[in-house]
């Protein structure tokens, strides 16, 4: 069994703010250092200008093509597609969660609530008969007069925009099927100035999913991002062929 201290202890690229020196530190020493490079390579890939419709499409083209096993492409590029989706949705989602801190965004929060409140849309009786009608040009258009007399440049209503159209969207969807555009994404990292919105997997998440694709055994702390970590290896091999059951005996990870 490995542990995430031990990894932690021989990651200086990945420890707090007082790494140490590197150095041999037994078999963990050596793991890292296998996996050093991997995980590099996974950063390198960008996928932040993909709308979600983009991710989940690549995932799909890999289905067949990829193997649980560190270090090869395929795998390497669904853990990398698997961290842009993981940061989207635990980072820039939270805007949409009622109780959220949202920072230097609340603004927009409100605003689009003056959207919401008013309901244009709801005049078109294509808003009730079309189950498409909120994604079609129809329901921008509704509400285009709105957000130009609220004097938002593109940033901006992107933000607000994309409020209401997940507000009224999540009344008949699940939250996995919104498919969000990567101009909103963009939009709140440029005016998420508290960074309360940010998200991103360590660099120890990544190599714990590494490790679990490996049939490795590590242990993790609470509190170590047990959840995220399991992500990666899961969409992996469930990409590969073979059915994949995560098990937790805690109904909150669940």
């Amino acid at each position: 069994m490995i542990d995430v201290e031990s990894i932690r202890r021989a990651l200086p690229w990945a420890g707090g703010p007082s790494p140490l020196a590197s150095q041999s530190l037994g078999a963990a020493s050596v793991l890292s250092r296998r996996h050093r490079l991997t995980v590099r390579r996974i950063r390198d890939y960008d996928f932040s200008t993909h709308s979600d419709r983009d991710l989940r499409s690549s995932l799909h083209r890999l289905k067949g093509r990829v193997e649980p096993a560190a270090g090869v492409d395929n795998s390497l590029e669904v853990f990398a597609l698997v961290n842009e989706a993981v940061s989207r949705r635990l980072g820039a989602w939270r805007l949409f969660e009622p109780n959220s801190a949202k920072g230097a965004l609340q603004g927009y929060q409100d605003l689009a609530e003056q959207i919401i409140d008013a309901s244009p849309f709801r005049d078109r009786i294509e808003f009730y008969s079309d189950p498409d009608f909120l994604d079609g040009h129809t329901f921008e258009r509704c509400i285009a007069p709105m957000l130009q007399q609220m004097g938002l440049d593109s940033d901006e209503e992107a933000i607000v925009k994309t409020i209401v159209y997940v507000a009224e969207k999540s009344r008949v969807s699940q939250a996995s099927g919104i498919m969000l555009p990567a101009e909103f994404y963009r939009a709140v990292t440029a005016r998420d100035l508290d960074r309360v919105l940010i998200f991103h997997a360590s660099d120890e998440q990544l190599l714990v999913g590494l490790l679990l694709s490996e049939r490795a055994t590590v242990e993790m702390n609470a509190g170590e991002g047990k959840t995220i970590a399991a992500a990666f290896s899961a969409v992996l091999h469930a990409l590969s062929g073979p059915s994949v059951h995560v098990i937790t005996a805690n109904e909150y990870l669940a």
